[in-house]
């Protein structure tokens, strides 16, 4: 049987002002930026179905790109770039 237990936690002013602020940059209900922090806090494992993408979610972005590898061969393509600068006389 599971219980959800219920706690309430007094947090003063000024704090409250930065977890409101905290959780909208990350995007997130304050109650459930608190509770990430207190787990951290507690060194608890993540709960089954949590991402890399959703414990960085506010300090990361997604980009959409056309597919192209661009770590791929970056050697050759240097090199690439430069025979074509040196060609136009534009090192």
């Amino acid at each position: 049987m599971q219980y959800n237990l219920v706690m309430l936690v007094l947090i003063p002013p000024d704090l409250e002002t930065q977890l409101l602020e905290a959780a909208k940059r990350s995007g997130v209900a304050p109650e459930e930026f608190a509770v990430a922090r207190v787990r951290e806090a507690l060194n608890e494992p993540n709960f089954p179905g949590d991402t890399l993408l959703d414990r960085l979610r506010g300090f990361i972005g997604t980009v959409e790109g056309n597919g192209e590898s661009w770590s791929e061969d970056t050697s050759e393509k240097f090199a690439n770039e430069m025979v074509k600068k040196h060609r136009t006389e534009r090192l």
